[in-house]
């Protein structure tokens, strides 16, 4: 699991730490990177993907 496709947000690259405790997003190069918890679940990252649409969206205009 290194990079998932949304249709709005567009690919969104995935990386994996095992100190991480919750997903964190952020923009590099104008492309959505999630830092993602070593247990995480590719359904628990769709539901806060989908929870967090809309500030996702505003991060990825103020990234741009």
């Amino acid at each position: 699991m290194n990079q998932i496709q949304d249709s709005e947000l567009g690919l969104i690259l995935l990386r994996s730490n095992s100190r991480a405790v919750r997903f964190t997003f952020s923009v590099k190069e104008g492309q959505l990177v999630a830092t993602i918890p070593l247990h995480a679940t590719k359904k628990e990252l769709l539901h806060a993907v989908e929870k967090l649409r809309p500030r996702l969206r505003e991060l990825l205009e103020l990234g741009a």
